[in-house]
């Protein structure tokens, strides 16, 4: 037995006059066939205005586009843009209005320059962290670290700072032609002065230096009764305050 090919107009048609020739509600039709009632009802309204033309599929696009604009004037802003390269949408719209031109908004400026491929495309931009991760306390954790500059004359120094994690305010700057054990030392030994001992001691110059941090804190702050020890859990120095 041969396969007949059926069409969708036919098998609409055939949906449609189910329910008259069965004797079924439309719902039970419906849920047989698989379809909705509200399709089923846009088919019966579009058979009945346009016959079984009407149940021809028809375009999705929508009959109106706001966002599109009058072709001669989207020619008009590639032209601009093409001509000028360094122009954005902002520019291209006030150059519109100096000539007498209704122009659209910035964005559909811009929509059109990148719909015609005239803007680069732009990486996604990263999402803010919404999570910081930072001490709850001032002096819960200090870091160390140090940054080369160029002065006025031409010569290098080093520039030694100390953050606090937790406002991020700096302690103490300690400026020195060579970056050493001794420069770094004088620079915490300053903040210690002014701010006291922190809880925690990150040194991100380990790599660089070295510096052995348990030996002078001990030295430093017996008298005050702290000692110093580290952390077994990081590669930081935890100090906690003697009985």
């Amino acid at each position: 037995m041969a396969l007949r090919v059926v069409s969708m107009e036919e098998l609409k048609l055939e949906v449609l006059f189910e329910a008259e020739r069965s004797g079924e509600s439309v719902a039970a039709v419906c849920r047989r066939r698989g379809i909705s009632r509200a399709s089923f009802y846009r088919y019966r309204r579009r058979y009945l205005a346009d016959g079984v033309d009407g149940l021809q599929a028809r375009p999705r696009r929508p009959l109106t586009s706001p966002g599109r604009i009058d072709p001669r004037l989207e020619q008009a802003i590639c032209a601009l843009r093409k001509e000028h390269p360094r122009w954005g949408a902002r520019r291209i719209r006030a150059e519109l209005v100096r000539a007498g031109v209704d122009p659209p908004a910035v964005s559909t400026i811009h929509q059109t320059l990148t719909r015609n491929h005239l803007v680069a495309p732009q990486p996604p931009r990263r999402r803010p962290a919404k999570k910081r991760f930072e001490r709850p306390l001032a002096n819960e954790l200090w870091q160390i670290d140090a940054t080369q500059v160029k002065l006025a004359g031409g010569e290098r120094v080093w520039v030694i700072d100390i953050v606090d994690d937790h406002a991020r305010y700096l302690l103490a700057a300690h400026a020195c032609a060579a970056l050493s054990g001794e420069a770094v030392w004088a620079c915490f030994a300053a903040a210690a002065a002014q701010h006291g001992l922190p809880r925690q001691l990150e040194p991100n110059l380990a790599k660089v230096i070295h510096i052995d941090w348990g030996s002078r804190t001990t030295a430093a702050t017996s008298p005050v009764g702290c000692t110093a020890s580290r952390s077994p859990s990081s590669a930081a120095w935890v100090r906690s305050a003697s009985s």
